[in-house]
């Protein structure tokens, strides 16, 4: 330990006047750094932009997917099929919303006949799923091609589109 020609420690204040009034401001600077630093990491969290749309999208085209097909085959009662009530989706936020779209084609795989077909929602979307561009105001969308059975055997094709452009909010 550094010692001063007397033998005593630099670092020792001998009678402690002051040492308290030293100390405060250091403190006190401790404190805004740290106060700070926590400012500083709520802002840079609350101000990133989360965009789910395509997350939004693949959860809706799975619902309707689950919801018409069980077990490798398509419902029974998929001809006269409400598909806002049997797949619980909410009717109002997807044709009123403009957020949301989807369309539903079940047809014959062999003959092409059209089984079911649905579809919900701003239908200016399907078109902005086949639109390659670096544009943020476009729907993402996710498109699926499925293979069902009908409860008589025959091979059906399923082909789901689903769009969202609900651009989500700060965090």
């Amino acid at each position: 330990m550094l010692k001063n020609k007397k033998g005593e420690s630099r670092f020792f204040i001998r009678d402690k006047k002051g040492d308290a009034r030293y100390m405060f401001f250091w403190r006190v600077f401790i404190w805004l750094i740290v106060f700070g630093a926590v400012v500083l990491a709520v802002l840079i969290a609350f101000s990133a932009n989360a965009d789910v749309r395509k997350e939004e999208a693949d959860i809706l085209s799975v619902k309707i997917a689950d919801c018409l097909i069980d077990e490798g085959y398509v419902r029974k009662d998929i001809k006269d099929f409400d598909i806002f009530q049997g797949c619980a989706l909410d009717k109002e936020a997807i044709e009123q919303g403009g957020k949301f779209y989807f369309s539903v084609l079940i047809k014959d795989a062999e003959s092409g006949d059209i089984v079911y077909e649905k579809a919900a929602g701003v239908a200016d979307f399907e078109i902005q799923c086949y639109i390659k561009t670096e544009e943020k105001q476009l729907a993402e969308c996710n498109d699926k091609t499925l293979y069902a059975l009908s409860e008589d055997g025959k091979s059906l094709l399923i082909k789901i589109i689903t769009a969202s452009n609900q651009l989500g909010k700060s965090l």
